[in-house]
């Protein structure tokens, strides 16, 4: 059979290690490359506004078609009240 592992709990004392043995040093640089990173981001903040006046335009056109739509229908619905009004006020013609 399998060896069985003997699973032992150790009280939790509400402390936490700290010690740092084991650590990897890195090397920050700070400032001088900051004016060639400002220039891309300035053209992606370009790229993004003009995609962004395309959505907008798409939309507004949306909006447009939904509104016409609407309008025709209220149109179609209000013809026969009218039609039917202006033959009970006039029902020779």
């Amino acid at each position: 059979m399998a060896t069985e592992k003997k699973q032992t709990h150790e009280p939790d004392d509400g402390q936490v290690d700290l010690s740092f043995e084991e650590y990897e040093e890195t090397e920050v640089s700070v400032g001088g490359d900051e004016a060639e990173k400002k220039e891309p981001a300035i053209e992606v903040s370009e790229e993004k506004d003009d995609e962004h006046q395309e959505v907008s335009r798409n939309v507004q056109k949306r909006i447009d078609r939904l509104t016409k739509k609407m309008r025709e229908a209220e149109r179609r619905e209000k013809k026969p009240l009218t039609t039917l009004k202006t033959y009970r006020a006039n029902p020779n013609k």
